[in-house]
Parts: structure tokens; sequence; C-alpha cells
């Protein structure tokens, strides 16, 4: 029996027949491998990107964490901040009316002390004379002349 392939007639190349040595194969069969190549490289690359966006999603979502925290703290301090200005506005209302209250004290010790000692005291329930005309004496009535009777003795006509 003689081999089948033997028999066939054998496609040689041009060269081949010569005794030279066979030509590369033909560029359609190398580009198997090439071909591959960019759609592998398109989808690597590809890959690369979803990691790094994911990486930078992450990244993000920790950082909006952190600011969160942040503006929580941050909101918590003004609210204290401001209880702490309310409390001291409240506070210098109050130092405030002490010292009218004492402005007005020294304002009567002031009268006091600028007043004839030898004088004789206002009658008690008068003031010190702030409201009388000018020109009149301290504790007369106002619109009164000075030495005018105004006692009860005046009024009955005496």
């Amino acid at each position: 029996m003689s081999d089948p392939d033997s028999t066939r007639p054998r496609l040689v190349s041009v060269g081949e027949g010569r005794g030279e040595t066979p030509a590369e194969p033909p560029a359609e069969e190398a580009p198997e491998s090439a071909s591959e190549t960019p759609s592998r490289r398109v989808y690597w690359l590809l890959v690369a990107l979803s990691i790094a966006l994911l990486a930078g999603l992450v990244g993000q979502t920790l950082r909006a964490g952190s600011l969160k925290e942040a503006n929580e703290e941050l909101t918590g301090e003004l609210f204290a901040a401001r209880s702490a200005l309310e409390a001291y506005a409240a506070r210098f209302a109050e130092v405030r009316e002490s010292i009218n209250g004492l402005q007005a004290q020294l304002e009567q010790l002031d009268a006091l002390v600028s007043s004839d000692p030898l004088a004789p005291p206002p009658p008690a329930g008068s003031d010190t004379g702030s409201e009388n005309e000018p020109g009149s004496e301290p504790g007369t009535e106002p619109g009164t002349q000075p030495g005018a009777e105004t006692g009860f003795g005046a009024q009955l006509g005496d």
C-alpha cells in the first residue's frame, strides 16, 4: 500500500524547489496573534481605567464623609458660640443696668457733696431742686417766689 499523500500533488513555493529556504509565512497567518493584541490592549486599558475610576470614587466618598463629619462638628461649635454670645449679651445688659444704678447714686452723692452743709435739709420726698426753675431756691415749688409761704399756714390764710 502506498501512502495517499505521496500520490497527491504537492504545492511548493517557487524557491523551495531550487534548494532555497522557504519564505516566511504570508502576512495573513502572522497577524492572528497581532489581531488579538489590539483588542487585548483595549480590554486591559478599560480594566485599568475602571480600577482607577473605582479608586477615585472610593477616595471621593471617603473625603465627602470626612467633610460631612467636619461640617457637623463645626455646626455644633457654632451653636455653642452663639449660645455663649447670647449669654454674654444678657450679662452685658445686667452690667449696664447696674452701672446705670451706680450712676444715679453717684449723681446723688455729688449733689450732697456740692450742697451747703449749713443749709437746712430739704423736706422728705422732695428732690434736690433739679426740677425747680433756674434762680429758685431748692425746696420751693416751681413757679413760686422765694420766701413765699407754701406750708399749712399759708393755705388757711393766717
